[in-house]
């Protein structure tokens, strides 16, 4: 009785034990079917927001290519998931979206071969135009180009014998500006020649040779006994305790000059121009 007992508890523990792996494959199976699941709802969800994007794309004229990637893996990802049988109505937005899309890029497409072949029909209008007015151009250019060559053959001699008489006349006024001007440069340089002979010996300007003889610390008497006259005061201003006077001594020509500063009547510094 016992062992029967025992057979009966054996079998039903394998009846448990056939039971729990039943309930494992049938949970492993829904968790397949759930990540299945997940999945396909994935590409429908991806095909919707693709066909968004597609449709906005389109009717942007530089993002045509753009559109035109989307809208196929829009329709690539729809069409999985309508097949796996998932997301079916995000499946479908996203397969509406994309065909929509398709559409309006190659309507878009069609209408700017339109306006190109326009564009290159007119262009082709104008050239024939061109063309064919080119050669009447060229004709009356020559034409008017010829009449003024003709023009300027006929008048280049009178031209010529104008030129020829103008230079003439010009080279004449020359040399007898020329000879007057040397005369008066000889004139002037003779008066100056003279000029300069009676002050040479002028007793009161400055020569180089007193220039030479001024030194640092001469008191201004001193200077003016030595060159034989005052000279000309030219500035004076006194600045802390100092006191400068600039005189300036004329040679006898009238263009050089000497000029000695004076720091509280004594020579501090001087120039000279010309002698």
């Amino acid at each position: 009785m016992k062992e029967n007992n025992e057979e009966v508890k054996e079998e039903v523990i394998k009846e448990e034990i056939k039971n729990a792996e039943v309930i494992e494959e049938t949970i492993k199976e829904d968790i397949k079917t759930e990540t299945t699941e997940q999945k396909n709802s994935g590409l429908a969800t991806a095909g919707m927001v693709l066909g968004i994007v597609a449709a906005s794309l389109s009717v942007l004229f530089f993002f045509q290519f753009a559109s035109g990637v989307c809208a196929t893996l829009a329709l690539i990802f729809s069409i999985i998931a309508l097949v796996k049988k998932s997301g079916k109505g995000q499946a479908i937005a996203g397969l509406v979206l994309g065909i929509v899309a398709i559409v309006l890029i190659v309507n878009r497409y069609i209408a700017i071969k339109r306006t190109v072949n326009i564009i290159t029909t007119g262009i082709g209008g104008i050239t024939n135009a061109i063309t064919d007015n080119w050669n009447k151009i060229t004709d009356s250019v020559s034409g008017g180009v010829n009449k003024i060559q003709n023009t300027f053959s006929d008048n280049a001699n009178k031209v010529e014998e104008s030129i020829s008489e103008g230079v003439n006349k010009a080279q004449e006024a020359i040399t007898e500006g020329l000879d007057k001007a040397k005369e008066a440069i000889n004139e002037s340089i003779n008066s100056i020649q003279e000029t300069f002979k009676a002050d040479e010996s002028s007793p009161d300007k400055i020569t180089l040779e007193k220039y030479n003889r001024i030194e640092e610390g001469m008191t201004y008497e001193q200077v003016a006994e030595l060159i034989g006259s005052q000279g000309n005061l030219v500035s004076e201003r006194s600045f802390v305790g100092v006191s400068t006077k600039t005189y300036n001594w004329p040679a006898s020509n009238g263009i050089a000059s000497a000029t000695i500063i004076f720091n509280n009547g004594k020579v501090s510094a001087k120039s000279q121009i010309g002698l």
